[in-house]
């Protein structure tokens, strides 16, 4: 018999609740296990409760980070990939990561959920678990402010994992209770402009239970009315970009309303810049603020590696990032950087080092590919701060242990592994040196941050409204913690949106944006971003050593990635369309 994913995926929960996942210490987070749970006692006790909820922010919260997830008998043992090698932010040195298979433009119908989207199970796990919660808790006797606080963090999760569908599928089907026996399990796709007005909906209900409520310092990582209206802003931000916000989809299909609105509204754009807006604020109410302490060779790395500082509005606290046997490290810290690491490594192509401005905000001048320079160390020190923040480059400290060198015959850990000449730093904290010992990293998934937040404002209004001094001072406060100048006066809209662009792909790198961004913008197809040449730099040592080396550098191609118009989204797993009741996307 053919079942509908949900009925395969929920069913076996109709009974099974409590799962308890690891995760470094956080009170609400780190409950003990329940024995012999029923639904029943799950909803007697907000000791019990918590429990359950517990598991649902394990199955409903996803990370940045790439790891392996055994905790829970759904999808046992996935490896989460990281999206930036998707894209001109980084290259694995391996051909076995999935990236490998977009760069090549060889995604298939028939294995979406291996090659990107493993979380696509759990996700429905998730929606099935907060679809009991909202249905159960007005009938509990807890007290109002625990049934508000609870409904409020399951209509977050809800929304979040809907969203998580929206940007890589478009419309999906909508289920917004728990399925008995006598529902029908094979609900199809809705369309894209119902899909955004549910997730919305959740958001503001969630963002509306929420507000007010304050938790203690144990209980970090739990949902917060700010995070809620971050979600909102993120989802309407989406919506109004070109990929959605059209009267053509991307490729002809009898189905476009599951992939498009049919139409351009420009209002769009001013429904987001106002969510954006509106989280800014409920941020500030409640404590968060951009983390500047005008440091600028610091600050920006301060917010990826301080834990809990006060930038993070959400992230994930759920796992055990322990061992350098384990995930994520074993898949991110270079060969040799730890003793007990294995070959592999985040590499940066030039594509992305390109990006970085000059300490002055102009375009750094790099040589014309085969054309011989003499000045690399000096064009890297010229860089805007965040650089040095963000990539392990030749010359630099690793984690204050060792220098890293890439020239030409170093003897020098990673050697063999850096393909494009420069390694990613940006996402494992500095207090992992080279110790091949064990250890647990208290680390931020970041989810969403004050940051982001203005630049999603900076970029609704310029496309609302042109480049407005809201615009600029906008994009000021995050250009300002960096220790850049501000963006030159009289910039026209469309220039204005190039260096938006440009600065969230430097503030934002390596935090899973940049894979949605690119496609949300229909950038993907562009030469040097999923498709066209990628490059690597080479490096000579002509003299001295760390920092003060002079060094000669050649950038050359290493790679020609291909990219198809039908990747701007995924394919619907095969197997589920083939059953009848889901729509293929365009292409597929």
């Amino acid at each position: 018999m053919k079942h509908s994913f949900l009925l395969k995926i929920i069913v076996p929960l109709l009974v099974v609740y409590i799962i308890t996942p690891s995760c470094g210490g956080h009170a609400f987070l780190d409950k003990p296990p329940g024995t012999d749970m029923t639904e029943d006692s799950v909803f007697n006790t907000v000791r019990d409760f918590e429990k359950f909820l517990a598991g649902t922010y394990m199955y409903g919260l996803h990370s940045y980070y790439p790891y392996h997830n055994t905790n829970n008998s759904i999808n046992p043992n996935p490896t989460m990939c990281m999206t930036a090698p998707i894209t001109d932010e980084a290259e694995m040195s391996h051909d076995w990561h999935t990236s490998q298979i977009w760069n090549a433009g060889a995604v298939v119908k028939n294995n979406i959920i291996n090659d990107e989207d493993k979380r696509f199970n759990l996700r429905w796990v998730a929606i099935r678990r907060c679809n009991i919660i909202i249905e159960r808790m007005p009938g509990t006797d807890f007290t109002t402010t625990e049934k508000n606080g609870f409904m409020g963090e399951a209509y977050f999760i809800r929304a979040l994992n809907n969203f998580e569908m929206l940007k890589r599928y478009g419309g999906m089907p909508i289920v917004d209770k728990r399925l008995t026996e006598t529902d029908n399990w094979y609900i199809p796709r809705a369309s894209l402009r119902d899909f955004v007005d549910y997730i919305v909906g959740d958001c503001n209900r969630s963002a509306e239970l929420l507000e007010g409520i304050t938790y203690t310092a144990n209980d970090r990582g739990r949902i917060t009315n700010a995070a809620a209206l971050a979600l909102k802003a993120k989802v309407l931000l989406y919506a109004a970009s070109p990929l959605f916000n059209t009267s053509e989809p991307y490729l002809p299909t009898d189905h476009p309303e599951l992939v498009c609105y049919g139409d351009y509204d420009k209002n769009r754009w001013k429904l987001a810049a106002d969510a954006a807006k509106q989280a800014l604020d409920a941020a500030a109410a409640q404590g968060f603020s951009i983390l500047d302490t005008d440091n600028p060779e610091t600050d920006y790395r301060d917010v990826w590696n301080t834990f809990d500082n006060q930038e993070i509005i959400l992230a994930e606290k759920f796992l055990n990032k322990t061992g350098n046997w384990s995930a994520p490290w074993t898949l991110i810290i270079p060969k040799g950087f730890d003793m007990s690491t294995w070959g592999n490594a985040v590499c940066v192509p030039h594509n992305f080092i390109r990006k970085y401005e000059k300490m002055d905000g102009t375009p750094q001048t790099w040589n014309e590919p085969g054309v011989r320079g003499h000045d690399l160390m000096e064009k890297y020190a010229e860089l805007d701060p965040r650089f040095r923040q963000t990539v392990s480059y030749n010359g630099s400290k690793w984690n204050g242990t060792f220098t890293a060198y890439y020239y030409q015959g170093a003897s020098t850990p990673a050697a063999d592994v850096n393909i494009t000449g420069a390694l990613m730093h940006k996402l494992i904290p500095y207090e992992l040196a080279a110790s091949g010992g064990q250890y647990q990293m208290h680390s931020n998934g970041i989810l969403f941050r004050v940051a982001e937040l203005y630049l999603d404002y900076a970029e609704a209004m310029n496309e609302f409204e042109g480049p407005t001094t809201a615009v600029y001072d906008a994009i000021h406060v995050i250009r300002d913690r960096a220790g850049m100048p501000d963006f030159p006066q009289g910039l026209s809209q469309d220039r204005m949106r190039d260096r938006i662009k440009n600065e969230r792909d430097i503030e934002l790198c390596f935090e899973d944006h940049r894979m949605w961004d690119i496609r949300r913008w229909m950038d993907a197809e562009k030469d040097g971003v999923m498709q066209g040449p990628f490059y690597k730099v080479t490096i000579w040592k002509v003299s001295g050593d760390g920092l003060e080396q002079k060094c000669d550098y050649e950038i050359s191609q290493y790679e020609t990635r291909t990219f198809h118009r039908k990747m701007y989204l995924h394919p619907i797993q095969e197997s589920e369309v083939n059953k009848g009741y889901l729509t293929q996307n365009p292409g597929w």
